[in-house]
């Protein structure tokens, strides 16, 4: 009825320059109501073609597909803008992550708490509205004294259990000592041994996925640029509760990982429930590594890096 060459102009005036009717019709000197009938016909022979896409429905499809293919008790994946910035990612993980965690928690558990950035906002998260008094928090590594003390895990349980009005305990003991002897001596102490060994009867374990090295847990414990370098050399893709782990998840057969005052991964792994949270391009390795190992049986990240996990194993599915 109408030429292409005209239909194509109205499309591209109407949907691209988003001119009204009246301004189109004034332009071309015609009627609105022809106006209207072009852009019906250019529709019908494909000239313009609509695509409604709900991101929810994509994000149920990473989540459904994870699970499969990593054997997760369930996922969580949050649409993420490409622009959004590292720490605004991990207040979305976080905020995301708090009804995941409440699902997860029942009178009478015991429940361990790693220590960084994305737990901080998690339990910021939580308000006087979601009282667990029956739950009992455990830390599962020691703290730090000196830098970054909002992410200190002794702080996080115990502001996490002021919120929740929960029993709690803390590991009077620092995350990381100056030998493997030390280290074995301390964890003998009575007050240490006493934590230490809720450890084995943990039924959730809540903690984030440390990211690439120069940028983690490790740099604040060990600022030595030398042993940054040692520790890359040798594979380290970030960090599980400070120890560092291979492509593979394991650990590294290194001095800091034997100085380390935090739950064993081997322990970490018999723990029921274990909420691994992460995303962003600085975390993709070490999540990775995290799912091969079984260090995380349920995960929450974001939806671009839930799609490189596919894709590198054969896409969603």
């Amino acid at each position: 009825m109408y030429e292409y060459g005209e239909l194509i102009k109205v499309a591209k005036l109407y949907y691209l320059k988003r001119k009204p009717l009246r301004a189109i019709a004034k332009e071309l000197k015609t009627s609105i109501a022809t106006v209207s009938r072009m852009l019906a016909e250019a529709s019908r022979v494909g000239i313009v073609k609509f695509e409604i896409t709900d991101p929810r429905e994509r994000v149920e499809i990473l989540e459904r597909s994870l699970a499969r293919r990593f054997e997760l008790v369930k996922s969580l994946v949050i649409s993420q803008n490409v622009n959004e910035s590292q720490s605004s990612l991990k207040r979305l993980l976080a905020l995301h992550s708090t009804n995941l965690v409440i699902e997860t928690l029942s009178p009478g558990v015991i429940v361990g708490i790693g220590p960084g950035e994305t737990i901080a906002e998690l339990v910021s998260s939580f308000t006087r509205d979601h009282f667990m008094e029956d739950i009992k928090l455990v830390p599962l590594m020691g703290g730090w004294s000196l830098y970054d003390l909002e992410h200190e895990t002794n702080k996080l349980v115990t502001e996490f259990a002021s919120v929740l009005g929960s029993d709690y305990h803390i590991l009077p003991a620092p995350a990381y000592v100056s030998s493997q002897n030390l280290r074995e001596l301390i964890m003998k102490e009575p007050q240490i041994s006493a934590i230490t060994q809720l450890w084995k009867h943990i039924d959730t374990a809540i903690f984030s996925i440390g990211p690439e090295i120069e940028h983690g847990l490790f740099r604040q414990l060990v600022p030595d640029e030398n042993h940054i370098h040692e520790a890359k050399k040798l594979g380290a893709v970030g960090d599980i509760l400070g120890y560092l782990i291979d492509e593979n998840g394991n650990v590294l057969d290194i001095d800091f990982n034997r100085k380390l005052v935090s739950i064993p991964l081997e322990e970490l792994r018999n723990i029921p429930v274990r909420i691994g949270i992460g995303g962003g391009r600085l975390k993709y390795r070490a999540i990775k590594a995290a799912l091969k190992a079984k260090y995380v049986n349920i995960l929450v990240t974001d939806s671009e890096t839930a799609s490189r996990l596919l894709n590198e194993e054969g896409g969603i599915s």
